[in-house]
């Protein structure tokens, strides 16, 4: 076997040949994108990749390019979206569109020295108060997304996003924690918003339901219900809910939002995230 040496001259191309490809790249998805387009072979369809690395659920996209990026074919493109395609007919995701909220330790430890802590400390001491690093404000839910629609929520949430906050984080402030039950469970939930969140409720909604495309009704399901309203979830509550349907206390707190789109999974421990950045 013959090794090549590299000469200083060499190496220098292949440093300059990086710092230009990354002055291209400036963010996540289009690492991501390049690299299924490079490893594929199929450069010439790179911003397709760069769309589907931008919007598609990723996890997703790499198990179809582990499939095919072995394969004997020279045209190994096509069948990475075979193989996309293929994976997502059967498959749906727990799904939905959050504020982000900044600081939910320091969150926490705001509420806690209110009249809410008692409340609180009830459902820690019960193991039924969710982490609240997943804190957030619910804006939309789907119990059961196809994975074929993925891609038109994410889009629709990166159009929301540029539209009505321009990616930029927000001030809102949340008036009461309590008790909720809903299709046969029970939660605490904090509630009670400014204008700033049921305005951009209204937004999303009314952008959702204009949506005219491909699998308008599934798309647009998240936003059907009359009695959804943006919320916090604290604590989805397996056992003793009586012992919570007194759990009310008007709160008057302060929090920083961002928006995201998430897929979910139910574990035993409780909900396993997968959060969707539009970067």
């Amino acid at each position: 076997m013959v090794v090549k040496k590299f000469s200083n001259n060499d190496f220098q191309q292949i440093i300059e040949h990086l710092a230009s490809r990354r002055k291209r790249i400036k963010y996540t998805f289009q690492e991501l994108g390049f690299m299924l387009a490079e490893k594929l072979n199929d450069m010439q369809h790179k911003s397709l990749y760069f769309r589907l690395a931008k919007y598609e659920n990723r996890e997703l996209l790499m198990k179809a390019y582990m499939a095919v990026v072995d394969a004997s074919t020279p045209n190994k493109g096509r069948l990475f979206m075979w193989k996309l395609k293929q994976l997502k007919q059967s498959l749906f995701y727990r799904s939905f569109i959050g504020l982000y909220i900044d600081s939910p330790s320091s969150l926490i430890r705001t509420i806690a020295k209110t009249e809410a802590k008692d409340c609180l400390d009830r459902l820690k001491k019960q193991n039924m108060l969710l982490d609240s690093n997943w804190w957030h404000i619910t804006m939309a839910f789907w119990s059961k997304l196809p994975a074929t629609s993925y891609m038109t929520v994410s889009r629709l949430v990166d159009k929301f996003n540029k539209e009505f906050l321009g990616g930029n984080v927000f001030l809102t402030t949340f008036k009461s924690l309590g008790y909720a039950e809903y299709s046969n469970n029970s939660y605490i939930f904090i509630s009670g918003f400014d204008r700033n969140v049921y305005s951009l409720y209204q937004n999303l909604k009314g952008l959702f339901l204009g949506y005219k495309g491909q699998n308008k009704n599934v798309v647009q399901k998240a936003f059907h219900s009359t009695r959804f309203y943006p919320h916090i979830t604290v604590a989805r509550l397996k056992k003793h809910q009586s012992l919570y349907k007194e759990c009310h206390v008007d709160l008057d707190i302060q929090i920083y939002v961002k928006p995201f789109f998430t897929i979910s999974r139910l574990t035993t421990s409780g909900p396993d995230y997968k959060i969707h950045t539009i970067d």
